[in-house]
C-alpha cells in the first residue's frame, strides 16, 4: 500500500514546483504592476511623441512575452502537479531559456527607458509639453540630460 498522496506533487518534484510557482507569481505581479502603471500612473500616452510611443511599444511587447511565459509556466506547473513533469524535457528547457531571455530583455528595457525617465524628454512630458525631437533623440540615444526644462 502506497502512502504517497495522489494529489499534489511528490517530494521529488516539490523543488521544481516551488520554483515554477515563485516564477509564475513574480510574472503575475509584474503584469499587475504594468497594468497599474499604464492605467493610472503615467502622465502621458502613446500619442505624446516618439519617446512615449517607444515606451509603450517596448513595455507592451515585453508584457505580451511575459503573458506567454506565464502560460508556459502554468503548463509546467500542471504537469508537475500531475506528476508528469520531466525536468529534461524540451518544453521545460525551452521555457527556462525563454523566461531567462524575457528577464534579460527587461533588464535592458529598465536600464535604458526607466533610468532615462529622468532625462529632459521626460521632463517635457511631465510638464504636458511636446519635447523637441532633439531632446527625444538625446533621451533615447545619448543618455540622461542634466539641464532642466522651464515651464
Amino acid at each position: 500500500v502506497s502512502t504517497q498522496s495522489t494529489w499534489g506533487p511528490s517530494k521529488v518534484m516539490q523543488v521544481p514546483f516551488l520554483g515554477l510557482s515563485l516564477c509564475l507569481v513574480l510574472f503575475l505581479i509584474f503584469l499587475y504592476n504594468q497594468y497599474i502603471e499604464f492605467s493610472y500612473e503615467l502622465a502621458y500616452d502613446i500619442r505624446d511623441g516618439p519617446f512615449a510611443a517607444a515606451f509603450y511599444l517596448l513595455l507592451g511587447l515585453h508584457g505580451s512575452h511575459v503573458i506567454v511565459g506565464s502560460v508556459l509556466l502554468t503548463i509546467l506547473l500542471l504537469q508537475t502537479w500531475s506528476g508528469g513533469l520531466n525536468p529534461h524535457s524540451m518544453l521545460f528547457r525551452m521555457t527556462s531559456i525563454y523566461i531567462h531571455l524575457v528577464d534579460l530583455v527587461y533588464i535592458v528595457i529598465f536600464s535604458t527607458i526607466y533610468v532615462g525617465l529622468t532625462s529632459n524628454a521626460h521632463k517635457y512630458l511631465q510638464a504636458g509639453k511636446r519635447a523637441p525631437f532633439s531632446e527625444m533623440h538625446h533621451a533615447l540615444y545619448e543618455g540622461i540630460g542634466n539641464s532642466s526644462v522651464s515651464q
